[in-house]
């Protein structure tokens, strides 16, 4: 079945389609809901300028000049293809370092190669807020120093990780207690009825 489907209770979820609603009774409910791109206060992906690791796939021409905004697997990935294809990469992190989740020895292995393609790298920065004026396009940083800075980018992509499309579902309805998207807790489903626990994962 196809459509929008929100949680209405202990085995209960309503399906959504062209204005038409269906009710669905089951005694075990399994949210799987998959996840989306996260995005930055004041930030969010347009898909023309601003994109995601989906809509840069979607590219009709290579940019001359990209600024990344993450460097975690996803960001430096696709800083690396697109300075493989000519374009001009910077890649902003808030981190002190680059895949900052992986070892030291391969964070700086991966900088110095980097630096050497010519891969601008700017650690321990945030990314401030966007201004277009007719065809340029500028982006505000503060700096690890607290310096403020401005850069220009035909495009910018967000990789900053992802997270559970959890949003217009019926949980938060039903009292059940997320953080950052996340369930934090399925004691509130169990004493209801006897069920699967709902998952969301990333």
């Amino acid at each position: 079945m196809q459509g929008w489907g929100r949680y209405e209770g202990p085995g209960k979820i309503s399906v959504e389609k062209d204005g038409k609603k269906t009710t669905i009774e089951a005694s075990n409910i399994l949210m799987v809901s998959g996840s989306e791109a996260r995005s930055l206060p004041g930030i969010d992906p347009d898909h023309k300028a601003i994109l995601t690791n989906r809509s840069i796939l979607e590219l009709p021409a290579i940019p001359k000049t990209l600024i990344v905004v993450g460097a975690g697997a996803v960001g430096v990935e696709f800083a690396s293809i697109y300075n493989s294809f000519g374009t001009q990469v910077t890649i902003l992190e808030a981190l002190p370092r680059v895949v900052p989740v992986e070892d030291e020895e391969i964070s700086a292995e991966l900088d110095k190669s980097f630096r050497k393609k010519n891969i601008q790298i700017q650690t321990g920065c945030k990314v401030r807020e966007r201004e277009e004026r007719r065809e340029r396009r500028d982006r505000y940083l503060t700096d690890k120093d607290g310096k403020k800075q401005t850069l220009q980018a035909e495009k910018l992509l967000l990789a900053v990780g992802r997270m559970p499309m959890t949003e217009n579902c019926g949980w938060k309805s039903r009292k059940a207690k997320l953080e950052r998207g996340l369930f934090t807790s399925a004691r509130t489903w169990k004493r209801q009825k006897k069920a699967c626990t709902p998952l969301a994962t990333s």
